[in-house]
């Protein structure tokens, strides 16, 4: 089994970091592969060309897209996802929203040609036999029911419905730790254990830090 985990936050102390940290600690303890993307790492550019632009509108004709004219890291993301049996996602909401490099990877990996396929106008296929399954891991300075009430789970909303569901991935997940910047060293603590578990119950593993957001 293996499962692809793309990761957004530019500070290495953050609280997401100590997420990414508890993540890879786990997966080096089973028998599940992990592929990790730090996006700032690899300088992930989120902004769509007009040669990506076109390879995207091409896609639904006859000559298909054109590999060669996409960003090589798109199409390396895009092929360890069709081998994974889970993306894993982890980045911040800012404004109720995600980061620019993480919608910058929906936009340009999301692609038909490298994840899925047109059935009809209104039906999509994923290419992947493989994938199943996507974890969505936030952090947000917002109280929970606020975001719920007053933005209407925005980012839950968009990348189920608007995204991954859409795509027919079956199984969604939203791990959604919000209210960090006012949390105790150890509701942080219990927050990557819940993370830890989400992975894997067997292990019982921490960061000696737990950082704010």
């Amino acid at each position: 089994m293996k499962r692809t985990l793309v990761y957004n936050h530019p500070y290495d102390k953050s609280f997401n970091a100590a997420i990414k940290s508890v993540i890879i600690d786990v997966h080096k303890e089973s028998d599940v592969e992990l592929k990790v993307f730090d996006l700032n790492e690899i300088q992930f550019n989120p902004v769509m060309s007009r040669a990506e632009l076109r390879e995207f509108s091409r896609a639904r004709t006859k000559e298909g897209i054109n590999i060669e004219n996409l960003d090589p890291m798109v199409v390396e993301m895009a092929r360890e996802i069709n081998e994974s049996a889970e993306l894993i996602l982890v980045f911040p909401i800012w404004w109720e929203l995600m980061p620019a490099q993480m919608k910058g990877f929906i936009d340009k990996v999301m692609t038909p040609g490298l994840l899925y396929t047109h059935v009809s106008e209104f039906k999509l296929k994923l290419i992947s036999e493989t994938w199943k399954k996507v974890t969505v891991i936030t952090t947000m300075n917002t109280p929970s029911f606020l975001y719920r009430i007053v933005y209407g789970n925005a980012i839950h909303a968009s990348l189920k419905y608007g995204t991954f569901m859409k795509l027919g991935v079956k199984s969604y997940r939203w791990i959604n730790l919000s209210s960090v910047k006012f949390k105790s060293q150890s509701k942080r603590q219990g927050d990557l254990h819940r993370i830890e578990k989400a992975f894997s119950s067997a292990q019982d593993h921490h960061p000696a830090w737990v950082p704010t957001a």
